[in-house]
């Protein structure tokens, strides 16, 4: 079947039929994904002494006076968000693989099982992860450029108002740029779920396909991103009182903490849905396209 270029309007739409087809097999695949997750955050989050170096920082008698007294204080804290946010980045790249391949699949007038999208996603994740840690070390390389731009001005010139006008003109580059490129590379993993190629072709594919119509892109994914979190939020709402508890008892926030992370995973089902459709489209204004070039 051909597939034509749609207006911005259609493309919501569009995003709105395929949540209806996709949506049995997306949310078993979140589940076999962020089920996992979110049980092994409440148990880590669980462990004696490591919410309560969180609650140790609210106490007042024991407020820390340096850096390295903070970090000492909330040291199993921080390991165990960082490893969360590690392990979240992998589920988020494997329920958006998993939803760019349901929609190509839904084009194609198929069918896919949660089994069936987790083992596609997960032969192509290794692309996906090569991708994000390309993407992580071009931001590292901007936001580095623009410190040292900025210690060297205000080593030079002190702070003096040219250089902080300066300084301020840097920052304000440097966030312009990382939109710029964050936006351009932003359907790297819809590429990667319905084509064929390298790591870096994707990245390139994302790029070119964005490029020609930046603001179209950022308006279709800031719309779709608002009203999946808007989602996301009613979701949550249920599970205040577990956290409002959780101020008194750490097991309690980590329960509360778990459930939150399982609830992540319809909100990415939901946004890498959106994003293959916007893909779709833009690939269909590009070049002549069959829903079977997608699969």
């Amino acid at each position: 079947m051909e597939i034509r270029p749609k207006s911005f309007g259609e493309n919501l739409n569009e995003w709105f039929r395929a949540m209806g087809q996709t949506w049995r097999p997306l949310l078993v695949l979140c589940a076999f994904v962020y089920v996992p997750l979110g049980l092994l955050t409440g148990v880590l989050l669980a462990v004696p002494g490591t919410l309560n170096s969180y609650f140790d920082l609210l106490d007042p008698n024991m407020e820390p006076q340096t850096l390295a007294e903070f970090v000492d204080v909330l040291g199993p804290l921080l390991w165990v968000g960082a490893g969360w946010t590690v392990l979240q980045l992998v589920a988020t790249a494997l329920v958006y693989l998993a939803a760019g391949r349901a929609l190509a699949v839904t084009l194609g007038d198929g069918e896919s099982t949660a089994l069936e999208l987790l083992r596609f996603a997960w032969r192509r994740l290794g692309r996906g992860l090569l991708d994000g840690l390309m993407v992580a070390a071009g931001v590292l390389v901007v936001v580095a450029a623009a410190t040292l731009i900025v210690w060297g001005l205000l080593s030079g010139g002190g702070a003096g108002f040219v250089s902080l006008f300066l300084t301020a003109v840097v920052a304000l580059t440097a966030l312009v740029v990382l939109v710029w490129l964050g936006v351009g590379v932003s359907l790297y993993l819809q590429a990667i779920a319905m084509q064929e190629g390298s790591a870096a072709a994707s990245l390139g594919s994302s790029f070119r396909l964005v490029r020609r119509r930046w603001w179209p892109t950022i308006g279709f994914e800031l719309v779709t991103g608002l009203m999946v979190s808007a989602a996301g939020q009613v979701l949550v709402f249920v599970l205040v009182p577990i956290l409002l508890l959780g101020m008194i008892t750490p097991v309690l926030l980590a329960i509360g903490y778990g459930l939150t992370t399982m609830l992540q995973g319809p909100v990415a089902a939901g946004i890498g849905l959106a994003y293959a459709v916007w893909y779709v489209d833009l690939r269909a204004r590009e070049e002549p396209l069959r829903s079977e070039d997608l699969v």
